[in-house]
């Protein structure tokens, strides 16, 4: 264990999280994922398999391999965690929470450093709205985290459609109105926010995000939806699903899966031209 690690561990300790978080649902979601995940341990295991061989494929793809930035951690299992402390000097492990289990894990490796930040960076905004206020009042803000550092490798890691979830679902609680057209732009903006982010990073970048929602009965595919509020990304490198909620887990006759899609290097300049081009000239809309 490092200096830092341990330094890490004290604050841990002393101060696990901040309110506001508890109050949002962070930490509650990250235990509840963690339960449904040893629950459903098989039927997650080919989506952890394709999350990792794709991020060690974009190790691969790295002419350098100094640092690695890991957006979306989580509980490390979908993180070869080993390979990369391996493979790189150094390692950052970025989320908005980590439990006591991957401080245990992260204190295995010197070389890895953890850092609990809100990516998207509205959760404390939402948490200090007035009553009165709806989301037109909050400014969201140009993310510009790390951007000062060289990372070869920037994973941002099944964590894209989920950046609203918790911010609206807190919004939606504690305002007195909600219109879903604000809902909308809000989410869709937000999400475009962080691929504007891991596009301004110079090394290559590798992109997990799940696509589409989709609910069977049996065989038969009773619902579909996006989970990516209408935004159309370029086309990926591999696709696969993930068996999310298999029955009984939400409903004893509804299996859960998602559509996810991956980038071993994401086409970061694309992405910002077509930023450009739906901008116009002028920058107006």
């Amino acid at each position: 264990m490092s200096v830092y690690q341990f330094l890490d561990w004290v604050k841990y300790l002393l101060f696990p999280f901040p309110n506001y978080l508890k109050k949002m649902g962070y930490i509650r979601e990250m235990k509840a994922l963690r339960a449904r995940r040893n629950r459903c341990k098989t039927a997650w295991s080919p989506h952890i398999e394709c999350s990792k061989a794709l991020i060690l494929e974009a190790a691969g793809n790295c002419n350098q391999k100094r640092k690695a930035l890991i957006v979306g951690s989580g509980l490390l299992f979908d993180i070869p965690l080993k390979d990369l402390c391996k493979l790189f000097d150094n390692v950052v492990l970025v989320d908005i929470v980590h439990l006591w289990e991957v401080h245990v894990q992260a204190s295995l490796y010197p070389n890895i450093k953890m850092e609990s930040l809100d990516v998207s960076g509205v959760a404390d905004r939402i948490f200090n709205l007035q009553r009165n206020e709806d989301l037109t009042s909050i400014q969201q803000p140009q993310l510009d985290y790390f951007l000062g550092e060289q990372f070869d490798l920037v994973v941002s890691v099944n964590i894209l459609s989920q950046l609203p979830v918790l911010p609206i679902r807190y919004f939606s609680r504690m305002s007195r109105s909600v219109k879903d057209e604000q809902l909308e732009t809000f989410s869709r903006t937000l999400l475009e926010n962080h691929l504007d982010w891991i596009s301004s990073f110079s090394g290559v970048v590798a992109l997990i995000a799940d696509l589409e929602r989709l609910q069977y009965r049996g065989k038969e595919l009773v619902k579909r939806e996006s989970s990516l509020w209408g935004i159309d990304l370029p086309p990926g490198y591999k696709q696969w699903f993930w068996d999310l909620a298999p029955s009984p887990e939400i409903d004893f006759c509804i299996d859960v899966r998602h559509l996810v899609t991956g980038y071993i290097n994401f086409p970061k300049q694309v992405w910002l031209d077509r930023n450009r081009k739906e901008s116009g000239p002028n920058g107006d809309n």
